[in-house]
């Protein structure tokens, strides 16, 4: 992809953040390879009404962030639905975030900073009616560009909005009733066990999970995850509704998932060699065993009771945050604590997504290209 070409560069966007941005300002920064020449770094998006927020300071963190990418350039885009003369005199959210980002020299300059709209897109600095008539171009060929071909092929996707990156949690009412009722029931036998019997319980818990995981596995042309899933009766979705409230049950799935290996202990001396290398970068995900965990977690999730969903959708914003999903883990994040406020895991991940903080692996990638 040419770096020099905003076109593919805009049909490109959507890809990287996983859904199509709105009301956004989204950085792509441009820094220097290994030999020197520009390659694509960190894609940074913020919402145009938080920007503008004093108390967020989201601006100095962005700018942050692209320093510590190593940026020498960025290609900005800001997409807004706002009258593009009033965007341009920095008027209403979209125009104080186009100053603001101008202001940023020497990252920003004009001819490297478009605006993004429902139907069309200009740059903002443009004396050629060729390249933007008063109109601008079209959006909609953007989708001739050969980095979306390419993409696509690829088999890369992205959703319409951002919301779209939550997954479907719908569920039978029936289902879900009799998956709350075995999830109380768990929970009620879980507080009353102590020692040998606790381990037991969390032995079985984890042995539940390996089974489901099992049903996630591709079923050939005939069969697809949806409907094995579906073959799972929901009593034992609401078992493993209580497990997850477990954090030792959890982290050993997290662990599980993490290394592709049988974890029973997150605690023992294995377990915390997985957890470092987590966070080292010496694991990578493998996207096979991602795919079927999710999948996994998405089926608990949808039949969890009002409120109870938090801990099976934690779960599943770490999974998205160690695949380096940012937006996706986001997203799941915020459904987390709407469900509860206190979820340690869910409160330990908005810190995380807020700052940026990438997993290991792609620190580790970063600092071999940088």
């Amino acid at each position: 992809m040419r770096l020099d070409d905003p076109p593919e560069l805009l049909a490109y966007l959507p890809f990287r953040l996983g859904f199509l941005p709105q009301e956004s300002l989204v950085l792509l920064a441009i820094r220097a390879d290994p030999d020197g020449g520009p390659e694509i770094g960190v894609v940074a998006r913020v919402d145009l009404a938080d920007l503008s927020h004093p108390g967020l300071g989201l601006g100095e963190h962005v700018l942050g962030q692209l320093a510590i990418d190593g940026a020498v350039a960025v290609f900005a885009a800001v997409y807004t639905e706002s009258s593009w003369p009033a965007v341009l005199s920095g008027r209403g959210a979209a125009g104080a975030a186009l100053a603001w980002w101008l202001a940023q020299i020497p990252l920003a300059h004009p001819t490297r900073t478009w605006l993004v709209g429902n139907l069309y897109y200009r740059c903002i600095e443009c004396t050629s009616s060729l390249c933007c008539p008063p109109a601008g171009q079209r959006v909609d060929d953007l989708a001739t560009a050969r980095i979306r071909a390419h993409l696509v092929y690829q088999g890369e996707s992205y959703v319409a909005s951002r919301a779209d990156l939550l997954p479907d949690l719908r569920c039978g009412a029936t289902d879900r009733r009799t998956a709350a009722g075995a999830a109380t029931r768990e929970r009620r036998r879980r507080e009353r066990l102590t020692g040998p019997e606790l381990a037991h319980w969390r032995a079985d818990m984890r042995a539940r999970w390996r089974r489901l995981l099992g049903a996630a596995a591709p079923g050939g042309e005939r069969r697809g995850t949806r409907e094995m899933l579906a073959d799972i009766p929901a009593a034992e979705y609401g078992h493993l509704l209580a497990g997850l409230e477990d954090t030792q049950v959890r982290d050993a799935i997290l662990l599980s998932v993490a290394a592709v290996t049988r974890i029973e202990d997150p605690a023992d001396a294995d377990s915390s060699r997985i957890l470092e290398a987590v966070f080292t970068g010496d694991l990578m995900p493998d996207q096979a065993t991602l795919a079927m965990a999710e999948a996994a977690l998405v089926a608990v999730a949808a039949h969890a009771a009002t409120g109870r969903a938090a801990p099976a959708l934690a779960t599943l914003a770490w999974l998205a945050w160690w695949n380096g999903d940012g937006a996706r883990a986001d997203v799941l994040v915020t459904a987390a604590l709407e469900r509860d406020p206190l979820h340690r895991l869910a409160r330990l991940l908005r810190h995380v997504v807020d700052r940026a903080v990438a997993p290991g692996w792609a620190r580790r990638a970063h600092s071999a290209t940088a």
